[in-house]
């Protein structure tokens, strides 16, 4: 077994008569309402989401870490998921389960911050950097659909993220399709 059993009691400290809000290990963390940072994700535009969508991601990296016992030489993909999840948990950011989609990795994000918009896409991206650290691969994210109960993101090289993204009202089954074209010429 490559995972420990992660417990997230005390993972955020509040003391709400000081009104301050702290991690485990004594970080500062901020409350915020999700529809105003939604708002300021919208007004700072993709450069703003996707700085911190990787200072995100860059904070779930150590707990997920945490959670693989024997590192990831030794981690099957169920730990690494597992260690994923752990990390989300600690920050309040729901739960991922993946899916293969062919040579496509999909993230099926249960209880996101958002399940569109900025704030979607900032949880893709943070999804990304946190793999791409954990794994030591250069992946892009992009958010590939969503149904009112969980977004659905798309783990991938950018190029294909890229494409994703420029496709924003297509449906599932008309991107895959389309990158199988797209894989095929």
């Amino acid at each position: 077994m490559s995972v420990r059993p992660v417990d997230l009691r005390g993972a955020i400290v509040a003391d709400l008569a000081k009104g301050n809000l702290r991690s485990r290990d004594d970080r500062p963390l901020l409350a915020l309402p999700v529809d105003g940072l939604s708002i300021a994700l919208a007004e700072g535009g993709p450069a703003a989401t996707r700085a911190l969508g990787a200072a995100l991601g860059a904070a779930l990296e150590a707990p997920a870490r945490e959670a693989l016992s024997d590192g990831l030489d030794a981690a099957s993909p169920q730990d690494v998921a597992y260690a994923v999840n752990a990390a989300l948990a600690r920050f309040g950011l729901g739960r991922v389960s993946f899916e293969q989609w062919g040579d496509a990795l999909v993230a099926r994000w249960h209880d996101a911050p958002s399940n569109v918009g900025p704030l979607a896409e900032l949880s893709a991206f943070a999804l990304a950097r946190c793999l791409s650290s954990l794994l030591g691969a250069d992946v892009s994210a992009a958010v590939i659909g969503h149904d009112e109960r969980s977004l659905r993101v798309i783990v991938a090289h950018e190029s294909v993220c890229a494409h994703v993204r420029s496709k924003p009202n297509a449906s599932v089954a008309e991107i895959v399709a389309d990158l199988r074209v797209e894989s095929a010429s």
